[in-house]
């Protein structure tokens, strides 16, 4: 698995790349996503604003599983997933990209 450290206002995108054994990438199974979201924060010049307001958007080879507006505080998602409805119906290659907003864009996965 290998994922960027962090997102930031000049990176919003955060790709996540792991590979899926031929059981979690069952058509008939059903895969559970967890992500914990902890110390957000933003910056103004060099004054640390606090948590700030954040909306963030996770998406399952690039199909979108969540979209959470207004966070102000750490915060937990969770989905519970079909694997033939994100795309995920075969052994191997996956990667879930988050966005944070306020522009939510999905950018083009790339595998590094």
């Amino acid at each position: 698995m290998g994922f960027e450290r962090a997102v930031t206002s000049g990176s919003t995108n955060n790709r996540i790349h792991f590979k899926l054994s031929a059981s979690e990438a069952d058509p008939n199974a059903t895969d559970q996503f967890t992500m914990n979201l902890f110390a957000g924060g933003y910056w103004t010049g060099s004054v640390n604003g606090g948590w700030g307001t954040h909306d963030v958007q996770v998406h399952f080879n690039g199909n979108l599983i969540n979209e959470s507006t207004g966070i102000t505080a750490n915060f937990a998602i969770s989905e519970t997933l079909s694997p033939a409805a994100v795309g995920a119906v075969t052994a191997g290659n996956s990667s879930v990209t988050v966005l944070r907003g306020p522009r939510l864009r999905m950018a083009e996965t790339v595998w590094c």
